[in-house]
């Protein structure tokens, strides 16, 4: 789980650092010597383009996330856990997802010998 809330946090972290490119883009081109009028012009053009961007950025974390889970359901089945295979069903993603926190619950529990 430490694993995929760092690859979660860096994912996040790289689109931040995106989004804060294309606003210093935007404030880089407001205060270019271009009259007013181009200035609206561009402004939309650009906006509508770091719209596309972010779409096409986010596509690409998500094919990131869906990898992650692949190879975390590959490798689990390969450790022959119960319940796990390699597979895009949500809900069998759910199940495997509630078998891993009852697992992680029982693997805190201490037992009485």
């Amino acid at each position: 789980m430490d694993i995929q809330h760092v690859t979660e946090k860096q994912l996040f972290q790289q689109r931040l650092h995106f989004m804060n490119k294309q606003t210093l883009e935007v404030q880089e081109m407001l205060i270019s010597e271009i009259d007013e009028a181009s200035k609206a012009a561009q402004r939309l053009l650009l906006k509508e383009r770091h719209k596309q961007e972010l779409v096409e950025f986010d596509k690409k974390i998500i094919l990131e996330l869906d990898q992650k889970v692949y190879d975390q359901q590959r490798i689990l089945e390969m450790a022959g856990v119960p319940g796990f295979e390699v597979t895009s069903d949500p809900a069998k993603i759910q199940v495997q997802i509630r078998l891993l926190d009852f697992i992680l619950r029982l693997s805190q529990i201490e037992m009485p010998f």
